[in-house]
């Protein structure tokens, strides 16, 4: 981020619903990431506080790790909310929040590079699957499957994106991954 010309302050998420809220609105900032409390658990406050602070624009997305993240705008500057879950928040900061901060930094997204699957990636057709790889020699090993455990997550060092009209790629198929 900061190559990109940002910076990155960092804060614990307050377990009140109305205190996260009133950060939400505090200034300083030209966007808010909260990681955590997006799923549907009673503890699970994060949507609410931000419907409270400002707009809440989607809660529960098409995408798959990530699927409990969120989006709105609070205090004129957008809020992304990440899921708690390491390998949910890492594909919801990938699809969602990287370009985010791009945009505000004025920066080009990142150029994916062109690499072979070594092995099949099977997705599910309306969801956006982000699979977590691996660069081998032969080209780009997929690491697992929706909830990829932080044992395997540490290995990856690339992403792909499967649109939702897409059932996956065989292998040997050329596909753009992202850098981590």
């Amino acid at each position: 981020m900061a190559q990109q010309g940002g910076s990155v302050e960092t804060a614990c998420r307050p377990a009140d619903g109305d205190a996260l809220a009133a950060s939400l609105r505090a200034p300083g900032a030209d966007a808010v990431i909260v990681i955590g409390g997006t799923g549907p658990g009673r503890r699970d406050g994060s949507a609410a506080a931000l419907a409270q602070a400002g707009r809440l624009h989607a809660h529960g997305i098409a995408l798959r790790p990530g699927e409990s993240a969120g989006f709105g705008e609070a205090a004129g500057r957008p809020v992304l909310l990440l899921p708690g879950r390491p390998d949910a928040a890492l594909a919801a900061w990938l699809a969602l929040g990287r370009p985010l901060m791009a945009a505000l930094c004025g920066a080009a997204p990142d150029i994916p590079t062109v690499l072979p699957l070594t092995r099949k990636v099977a997705s599910v057709i309306g969801l956006t699957d982000l699979v977590f790889l691996r660069r081998v020699p032969a080209g780009a090993a997929p690491l697992g499957g929706a909830e990829l455990p932080l044992h395997r997550l540490v290995l990856a060092d690339a992403a792909l994106l499967v649109p939702p009209a897409h059932e996956g790629y065989p292998a040997g198929t050329p596909v753009e991954v992202l850098p981590l």
